[in-house]
């Protein structure tokens, strides 16, 4: 099986490992967690967040939140990845 990745993508996982490092260095995430599951689990949130929204239109899915709302979720998240 071919996998393929498109290039905006890959640019976008680019600059989240960037964005991840830089708060590592500067303490704001835990030492002990990989950047790369702590960034996957960021991106498969918001894609889900994301991808819910739109059925709740197409197909009345129950996810009835809005932009404000998921905007609220990220600090929540990182909060869980930060040093206590």
């Amino acid at each position: 099986h071919v996998i393929r990745v498109a290039g905006p993508y890959m640019k976008i996982v680019e600059q989240m490992d960037a964005v991840l490092a830089e708060m590592r260095a500067t303490g704001e995430l835990r030492g002990d967690l990989s950047l790369q599951a702590i960034r996957s689990a960021i991106a498969g949130m918001f894609e889900s967040l994301i991808r819910d929204q739109v059925l709740a239109e197409r197909i009345n899915f129950p996810a009835r939140y809005s932009a404000d709302d998921i905007k609220k979720i990220l600090p929540v998240v990182l909060a869980a990845f930060s040093p206590k």
